[in-house]
């Protein structure tokens, strides 16, 4: 009865896998054809690739479209699981970790589809400028940090203070003393003094 059926439509994964049973069990064991309907049965239930990436691929961008980007980061590598070739995948997570500002898991995405990408490409143009501007916002905030934590330091610096000789208020009729001002300037986050000199190191 399964072997007629299957003469009809060999296209169906329930007839191919009761066929193949019914096939070892008339056997008591298995054999080559058995063997065979076997392993068609499993092929039969494997995902095609392609789909599995594009149905993933497009839910992620859903995600990410609703702001959601955490969720669209596990669906984007759900999608470069299924497909390696699709290295567009690569440059998506690490965008969505751009936006995070988890700015060290962006950098490590945007590399390897670097090594991937076909230099001179929009997509290589846009990673390499994505990483550009990263590096610059870690070199920012590196300083920034630096700043904070100089301000945090009790800090004296002799050059700001200014006296003014005779200056000062006598008090009671008496004669006017020196007034002595002292000014103390609080770090800025990218621009540092060194004496009458001020200066802000950039990335080039």
């Amino acid at each position: 009865e399964f072997e007629k059926a299957y003469q009809i439509d060999s296209s169906d994964v329930t007839l191919v896998f009761h066929l193949a049973d019914a096939k070892s069990r008339s056997y008591y064991g298995t054999n080559p054809e058995v063997e065979y309907l076997y392993e068609k049965a499993l092929k039969m239930l494997e995902p095609d690739p392609i789909m599995m990436q594009n149905i993933y691929g497009s839910r992620a961008m859903a995600f990410h479209r609703a702001e959601d980007v955490r969720t669209a980061i596990r669906y984007y590598e759900q999608s470069y699981r299924y497909n390696s070739k699709n290295i567009s995948a690569l440059s998506s997570i690490g965008y969505c970790y751009e936006r995070l500002k988890e700015y060290d898991k962006a950098l490590k995405y945007y590399e390897r589809y670097l090594k991937l990408g076909k230099p001179g490409s929009k997509g290589y143009q846009f990673v390499e400028e994505s990483i550009a501007y990263i590096r610059q916002e870690k070199f920012m905030e590196e300083n920034a940090q630096k700043a904070r934590e100089a301000a945090s330091r009790p800090k004296e610096d002799p050059a700001e203070k200014s006296n003014g000789f005779g200056n000062g208020n006598g008090g009671n009729g008496g004669q006017n003393g020196d007034l002595v001002v002292e000014v103390t300037v609080r770090p800025h986050a990218y621009f540092g003094r060194e004496g009458d000199h001020i200066f802000c190191e950039v990335p080039v």
